[in-house]
């Protein structure tokens, strides 16, 4: 009988610690892991699309205030600069039209340094220039001291921050001076 109840003893006990065992983790197999990663790049790709669109939009929100501003009559227009191309533009103010080239763009604290020249194509000195950077969806005027002499290029840096590598394709730069002198400077 003692027999009997030990037994019963160690098969209740078999039972319970049995029972009591958490379930083994079961592993993802190989092929719902690869699901996985695919998703999660999905995820990223979709995500880095997103903030290219919202780059886009920025940018034709820009243009449209543009247009409005021209439509307005307002007649200086800032020049539209594709970082990628390298080509120059035009801005216009009351005093004419000055060419405008992007020649470095480099990374610069938490934004870039943009390395501009400014052509004068009148017969007039200028100074007191106003020249105002937009890139993504910010601007910044900076006041320079710098004489824009006739028939010259004149070359300007101006730091875009903070700013992002896609905030830098498309640049607008505009121009607007205080002082013009004339004839012998």
């Amino acid at each position: 009988m003692y027999r009997g109840w030990v037994l019963g003893l160690f098969s209740s006990t078999l039972i319970l610690v049995t029972a009591c065992d958490p379930p083994a983790q079961q592993q993802p197999n190989s092929n719902s892991q690869a699901q996985i990663e695919a998703l999660e790049q999905k995820m990223r790709a979709l995500s880095d699309q997103v903030a290219d669109q919202k780059a886009t939009i920025e940018v034709l929100k820009s243009a449209e205030a543009l247009d409005r501003a021209q439509l307005d009559g307002i007649n200086s227009t800032p020049a539209w600069l594709d970082t990628d191309t390298h080509n120059y533009n035009t801005a216009r103010n009351q005093f004419g039209t000055f060419p405008i080239s992007i020649e470095k763009i480099e990374p610069y604290l938490d934004g870039y340094k943009v390395s501009a020249d400014i052509g004068n194509l009148t017969s007039s000195t200028f100074s007191g220039a106003k020249v105002t950077l937009g890139w993504g969806a910010s601007s910044k005027e900076f006041d320079l001291t710098t004489d824009f002499y006739p028939d010259r290029w004149t070359q300007v840096e101006l730091v875009a921050t903070p700013a992002k590598a896609s905030d830098m394709k498309l640049l607008t730069v505009g121009v607007a001076f205080d002082v013009i002198r004339m004839g012998a400077n």
